[in-house]
């Protein structure tokens, strides 16, 4: 394991892990104490009640972005006017016909872009 450049996150490569495994941290504390934990910066997560992180490739996914990123940091400017939306996605809106689960992200992207 070994730290990400200069941020406060780390990374490790494990050559036999694929698309779909589940998996969590275990998160050692000073006493001996550990927790399992969700990644929170992975691309995929089980469905609540369960709360492992899934291994996602994103790699062969059509962005189509290439116009939007080229522009995007003339739009971060400080001074630019900006519109922050927050809701929590887990609870915004749920399938009642599939046990009342919360939407995933696809079906997330596909409501609450319009919605909002």
């Amino acid at each position: 394991m070994q730290r990400a450049g200069n941020t406060g996150a780390w990374e490790i490569f494990l050559p036999h892990v694929g698309e779909g495994a589940i998996y969590k941290y275990e998160v050692i504390g000073a006493h001996g104490s550990f927790a399992l934990k969700a990644d929170p910066v992975g691309f995929g997560s089980q469905h609540p009640p369960e709360k492992a992180s899934i291994v996602r490739d994103i790699g062969g996914y059509g962005w189509k972005d290439g116009k939007w990123m080229e522009g995007r940091a003339a739009r971060s400017n400080r001074n630019a006017p900006i519109s922050i939306y927050e809701v929590h996605l887990g609870s915004w809106r749920r399938r009642w016909d599939d046990g009342g689960r919360p939407l995933s992200y696809k079906e997330l992207a596909r409501d609450l872009v319009g919605y909002v």
